[in-house]
């Protein structure tokens, strides 16, 4: 499961990205420090997808575990926004309903 994320983002991601910094390199000046801020932008951005891919999964999967379905029924889902050390991740979360106490 980890290694498909993993392959999607850099495929999306890299393959764009490296054409640019590849031309960039070799079609022009471009100093150390730069070539350094872009590299660390296209890793920002598939940290920043890997997490979003993983929170969307797992939610994904608990929601459709045996447990939560027998207990639980799906109340709303909301797109929630969490600021990490990689910057704001985006992903859609679940809220259930205990079907017997009808709590939140």
């Amino acid at each position: 499961m980890l290694n498909t994320i993993i392959q999607q983002q850099f495929g999306s991601v890299l393959s764009n990205d490296i054409k640019f910094l590849s031309s960039s390199m070799f079609n022009g000046p471009i100093n150390f420090s730069n070539l350094v801020f872009e590299v660390k932008k296209v890793a920002l951005e598939i940290g920043r997808n890997m997490l979003n891919s993983l929170l969307e999964m797992a939610g994904k999967a608990l929601s459709q575990s045996p447990r939560v379905r027998h207990e639980f029924v799906i109340r709303d889902r909301r797109s929630r926004t969490i600021v990490t050390e990689l910057g704001c991740i985006t992903y859609e979360k679940y809220y259930y309903r205990n079907k017997t106490t009808k709590e939140y």
